[in-house]
Parts: C-alpha cells; sequence; structure tokens
C-alpha cells in the first residue's frame, strides 16, 4: 500500500507514493491508547473523582477514536491510490514482460 506523495530529492516535480503498512496507520492511536492506560494505573488518577476520570476518558478517548479514524482513512487513501495507479496503466511488476529472442544462426 501507499502513503502520503511527495517530491523526490532528485525532481521535485516527480512524485512518489510512500508505502504504508496497517501498523504505521493505528501506530499514533496505539500509542495514545498507551499513554492512556499508563495514566491511568499511575497512583495520581486513584485520588480523582469518578466524575474527573470519566472526563479524562471521554476527552482522551475521543483523541485515540480521532486517530483510529486518521489511519483507517490512510490506509483508504493507499488503495485509492494504487487502484487509481492500475487504472490509468501505471506498469505493474506482475504485469511487465521480457520477449526472449532467440539467437541468430550461422
Amino acid at each position: 500500500m501507499f502513503g502520503p506523495i511527495r517530491a523526490t530529492r532528485e525532481d521535485p516535480q516527480r512524485m512518489e507514493a510512500q508505502a504504508i503498512t496497517v501498523e504505521k496507520a493505528f501506530a499514533a492511536a496505539e500509542e495514545k491508547f498507551g499513554e492512556l492506560v499508563a495514566r491511568l494505573s499511575a497512583k495520581e488518577s486513584r485520588r480523582m473523582t469518578h466524575s474527573e476520570l470519566e472526563s479524562l476518558i471521554s476527552a482522551e478517548g475521543r483523541e485515540i477514536l480521532r486517530r483510529l479514524l486518521q489511519g483507517h482513512l490512510a490506509l483508504r487513501a493507499s488503495e485509492e491510490q494504487s487502484r487509481s495507479r492500475l487504472r490509468c496503466g501505471a506498469p505493474t511488476t506482475s504485469s511487465a514482460h521480457t520477449t526472449a529472442v532467440a539467437p541468430a544462426v550461422s
């Protein structure tokens, strides 16, 4: 799959898609989730009221959901870019072929 399109160093006008994996797409959401778990595990959180905990989880949870949506949209965009290249007739490794030429007989 492919990610954001960026200009190359050699030719700023030439654009190349950068590979994106499922792991990369959702890494930001996983990182934020880990931060929330660590915060809830800390001694300070045990002194919070139920209302304060609910507010924390609500706010941080929305951020996690936003990052999950962003990761999903990045994957979707990658797939659309791949399909677009195929529709435009861009060569793929599976469609490339070579023709063998028999040596001339003397």
